[in-house]
């Protein structure tokens, strides 16, 4: 991004406003490199992407860094860099060395350096938050009980089963899915082992024992299974007769 050549003495006045010039690109490159937002620095799912990380490590974006919200000026400076950038563009065709170019170029350089100072920072001081969130994901089963307790009221109210037979039927239909591997029509953040939580493997005709009828009642089933959760997979996954 940077060499050497722009930090030259400048031999005339003529390099000395081709230096200025190639100081212009490089500041602009990094003022209009795409901007994190406080949202995607949080986002576990997006930080896992590989792209996040070749971001990080490439330079490739304008980081967002976990400050104290009256000491985040990056999108101040950001925003008065990007506004100077026609003035400073205009005045270095014209090439005419006057007070408010002067001043306006101050400007810029004070704003490209404090914005560069996110691109350059590949440090990721977010990981622990992240961390943390992915542990509580990892020992949280509600999105699981949500789904099975879907699956079960499937069997129970469109195909009108009792639940001693619905349970089975249910631990049947996922232990299915799982081994037929259809991995790809699983939607991301999930995977066969997130359906393997479902039910129990020193007996495949039994689901997770929290959810079978002797530990949760029938009333308890429809609430869990009424909570909206987004993106959670749909039975129809485990049961295709069940789309519509």
């Amino acid at each position: 991004m940077y060499n050497d050549n722009v930090l030259r003495i400048p031999a005339d006045e003529a390099d000395l406003w081709e230096i200025l010039q190639e100081h212009f690109g490089l500041a602009r490159y990094v003022l209009e490199m795409p901007l994190e937002t406080k949202e995607q620095a949080l986002d576990v799912d997006f930080q896992s992407r590989p792209a996040a990380e070749l971001d990080r490590i490439s330079m490739g974006l304008i980081r967002y860094r976990n400050v104290s919200e009256e000491n985040d000026q990056r999108e101040y400076y950001l925003d008065i860099g990007l506004k100077l950038i026609p003035f400073i563009e205009n005045a270095l065709k014209a090439r005419k060395l006057t007070p408010e170019f002067v001043q306006q170029w101050g400007k810029l350089m004070f704003c490209h350096g404090y914005v560069a100072s996110h691109v350059f920072d590949d440090s990721d001081d977010l990981e622990t938050y992240r961390n943390r969130v992915k542990g509580t994901r990892a020992t949280d089963r509600t999105p699981q009980r949500i789904f099975l307790a879907r699956l079960l009221l499937w069997f129970m109210d469109e195909q009108e089963q009792r639940r001693k037979q619905a349970e089975p039927n249910a631990a049947k239909a996922i232990w299915d899915f799982i081994e037929k591997g259809n991995a790809e029509e699983i939607p991301d953040g999930y995977d066969l082992a997130w359906f393997k939580t479902l039910v129990r493997d020193d007996d495949r005709g039994r689901i997770v024992s929290p959810m079978e009828q002797n530990n949760m009642s029938e009333a308890s089933l429809r609430e869990l299974a009424a909570i909206e959760f987004e993106d959670l997979p749909p039975i129809e996954l485990v049961v295709p007769t069940a789309r519509p």
